[in-house]
């Protein structure tokens, strides 16, 4: 997988939490503005960056299980 196609899937995952949390967000009244972008924002951020880390330690497993692969 190239760099270009995980950071859209990552911003496509990133995306679709962050709406996900905004509107389960806006459902509570006792949160302000401000909140619902921290926490609509934590979860999309998160969601940005699995992909992205499973791919760069997948690239870093790769090297190390090359040596035993026959």
């Amino acid at each position: 997988m190239d760099m270009v196609s995980l950071l859209f899937i990552a911003l496509s995952l990133s995306a679709d939490c962050f709406a996900v949390a905004l509107s389960g967000s806006i459902s509570m009244r006792s949160l302000s503005r401000v909140q619902i972008l921290r926490v609509s924002s934590a979860f999309g951020l998160s969601q940005f960056l699995m992909p992205v880390l499973g791919w760069l330690a997948g690239r870093t497993i790769v090297e190390i299980i090359a040596v035993f692969d026959h």
